[in-house]
């Protein structure tokens, strides 16, 4: 791709069925809708040093089964909903340091299978519903020092049946409806020091069978329904 581009549109290389590898010239600042959508061969995405990068759109590289690595430039300041939705062979993404990253939206990694461990950068304020729902093989999940994070939006982190621990930022102030439901391997749940949380949501770790204690932040105002249903091993809970 030339070293003068600045934009690529909606849907420009959707469904190309032999593409391989992308480089992104660091002069581009936006990657359209559906962009690379569906592309079945594409194993590699690269941005250039010094990327420009400030927005992917909606389901940018959605359904690229064999897209294995992804690292996001620091300057790109939204993703949009579905952005790597149904990469099924995605085991890692990175997020370069400085991100100035906002939001993690919809369902932006949604059933990705093979996504082992993540790390939210500081300046995200917003994880949206269902985003990490059934990465089954999501083991560790990392706040960086300082996070901002205020929203952990429905079903979050649904069926992320090899999670095992969270530690969730003092910043929080809302854990959303089922947003760790079904994380059947999750033994350990912490707070931060000075958590803000104030709800803790309808079904929120409904079904963590292995969860064995519980120490509820003392800002939190309301508890949901069936927020620890089904938790067969919580032996401890501390209000």
């Amino acid at each position: 791709l030339p070293s003068s581009l600045v934009s690529i549109a909606d849907y420009a290389f959707f469904s190309c069925p032999t593409l391989k590898n992308i480089t992104i010239p660091a002069s581009v600042e936006t990657i359209g809708a559906a962009c690379f959508r569906s592309c079945p061969a594409l194993e590699s995405v690269t941005f250039e040093e010094g990327s420009k990068l400030t927005s992917i759109a909606q389901n940018a590289f959605g359904e690229c089964p064999t897209l294995k690595n992804v690292t996001i430039p620091a300057s790109v300041k939204t993703i949009g909903m579905e952005c790597f939705a149904w990469c099924s062979a995605l085991e890692s993404v990175t997020f370069e340091k400085g991100s100035i990253l906002t939001t993690i939206g919809n369902k932006l990694f949604y059933k990705c299978s093979a996504l082992k461990n993540v790390t939210i950068p500081a300046s995200v304020k917003t994880i949206g519903e269902f985003c990490f729902a059934y990465c089954y093989a999501l083991e560790s999940v990392t706040f960086e020092k300082g996070s901002k994070l205020t929203t952990i939006g429905g079903s979050a982190f649904h069926s992320c049946e090899a999670l095992k621990s969270i530690t969730i930022p003092a910043s929080v102030g809302t854990i959303g409806e089922y947003s760790f439901a079904w994380c059947e391997a999750l033994e350990s749940v912490t707070y931060e020091n000075d958590s803000i949380l104030t709800a803790i949501a309808d079904g929120a770790f409904n079904g963590c069978s292995a969860l064995q204690s519980i120490t509820i932040p003392a800002s939190v105002v309301t508890i949901g329904e069936n927020s620890f249903a089904g938790c067969s091993e919580l032996s401890s809970v501390t209000i």
